[in-house]
């Protein structure tokens, strides 16, 4: 049915266009799917399941490749990100709008994280309409946000399923089960704190005080003559890079020509958001 991978780029970009209880504890899940179904606001170890809207985190799919699928089967990845403050799931369906009613009754979906089942009526849906040329659409997608994605091993399974031909912006899919399965490795946070022999160049640093991740920029000639001031740029990233990964940043304008760039005559700050 839906396509993964092409389903979160258009909420993505449509939430560009969009601009738009307390917790209970649940021990750590075992070799065997657990049979409580989480809530909003129940946690897996150190990890946070919300309902909070998908288009205003990072996607998970930004982070994971998966090869698009046009038949009923299992695909699954296998991807390693930094810790994240959050992540959005990303599940859900766009289509266009006189057929996005009915394909979306139509569907079953289902989802589990470490082994347990998502209640995911209790989590609702966002949902933005998009305009294309010649065709007008909806996204729909489930509200399912994971805060603190801590180091370790983690399966995300999700599947959506119908007995009726459907059909999303990118093609038509005959009646199915289809299955996402990511095998995510969350690596340590490795960035050295500053210090006063950092090196020339641009780097990846944390800050234990600020709470931030930054990359830092120092010129080929930074501490040659201790007389020398520098002027200082901040460069300030949009909020779709807010997280806690600064490689990131090193797509932005400024920071990728930093990456090759020895002589620029400017120390250069470029600190992460976090939303």
């Amino acid at each position: 049915m839906q396509k993964l991978a092409c389903l979160t780029f258009v909420m993505f970009l449509v939430s560009m266009l969009a601009s738009c209880a307390s917790p209970s504890s649940i021990p750590s899940p075992t070799s065997t799917p657990a049979l409580e179904m989480i809530k909003p606001g129940d946690k897996i170890g150190e990890m946070t399941i919300v309902s909070e809207s998908i288009f205003t985190h990072k996607m998970l799919v930004e982070f994971c490749e998966f090869d698009l699928q046009s038949t009923a089967q299992t695909k699954s990845v296998d991807c390693t990100v930094t810790p994240l403050d959050s992540v959005g799931l990303g599940m859900g369906l766009s289509a266009e709008e006189s057929k996005f009613l009915s394909f979306w009754e139509a569907t079953t979906w289902e989802l589990e994280i470490d082994g347990y089942p998502v209640a995911l009526n209790d989590f609702g849906w966002d949902e933005v309409k998009f305009s294309d040329p010649g065709m007008k659409g909806i996204s729909r997608g489930w509200s399912v946000v994971i805060q603190n994605l801590t180091p370790g091993k983690h399966t995300i399974h999700w599947s959506n399923s119908a007995d009726i031909t459907t059909e999303d912006v990118f093609g038509v899919y005959p009646p199915g089960k289809y299955e996402y399965i990511i095998n995510l490795a969350v690596e340590n946070k490795s960035y050295p704190p500053i210090s006063a022999d950092t090196s020339t160049g641009q780097h990846a640093y944390t800050s234990s005080k600020a709470k931030l991740d930054f990359l830092l920029y120092l010129p080929g000639d930074y501490g040659k003559d201790p007389a020398r001031k520098w002027p200082l740029l901040v460069y300030l990233h949009g909020a779709h890079l807010n997280g806690a990964n600064p490689d990131l940043i090193r797509s932005e304008p400024l920071p990728s020509k930093l990456e090759t760039e020895a002589s620029f005559p400017f120390i250069v700050l470029s600190p992460q958001g976090k939303g």
